[in-house]
């Protein structure tokens, strides 16, 4: 009698715990992989003047793009090694500058320390996966938003 009470303690019951986990997981959908090499791309009619510490996009620079879950870390290759951190969302993808950035720009209302949002949308086209969304300095409408579109580079075999 005392082994079979200790089967059911040692075996049944965890075996049934973990079933009962992985039953009640089953529902869970993992984030979209964004994770990779992207290189971005000016939209159509974006020559217009935007703050100086927008030049991340209007110089057409590449980003990195590493994620764990729905965590997002982004990388771009300016100057500056502009970073931003954020949260994926179904295909949203809301980030902001891990440091506030400088404003400078004299015909913005917004001179000092800020920080930077990039909000965008991914979108999947057959193989290719695609970002498009705008970069903007956060809480300040002087500054116009810089947007753009950003193509995944294939990762070498």
């Amino acid at each position: 009698m005392r082994s079979l009470v200790l089967y059911f303690i040692l075996v049944v019951l965890p075996l049934v715990g973990v079933l009962a986990i992985l039953r009640s997981g089953s529902h869970l959908v993992p984030p979209v992989a964004i994770n990779g090499k992207w290189v971005i791309n000016k939209e159509e009619g974006s020559d217009r003047s935007y703050c100086n510490n927008l030049v991340i996009v209007a110089n057409e620079p590449k980003l990195s793009i590493t994620q764990s879950g729905q965590w997002i870390d982004i990388q771009f290759n300016d100057d500056q090694t502009t970073a931003f951190r954020g949260l994926l969302q179904d295909s949203q993808l809301n980030t902001q500058t891990v440091h506030p950035v400088v404003v400078t720009d004299k015909n913005s209302h917004c001179i000092g320390n800020n920080r930077l949002a990039l909000e965008a949308t991914f979108v999947k086209e057959g193989e290719q996966t695609k970002l498009s969304g705008v970069i903007k300095v956060d809480g300040c409408d002087s500054c116009a938003p810089v947007p753009f579109t950003a193509t995944r580079i294939p990762a070498k075999k």
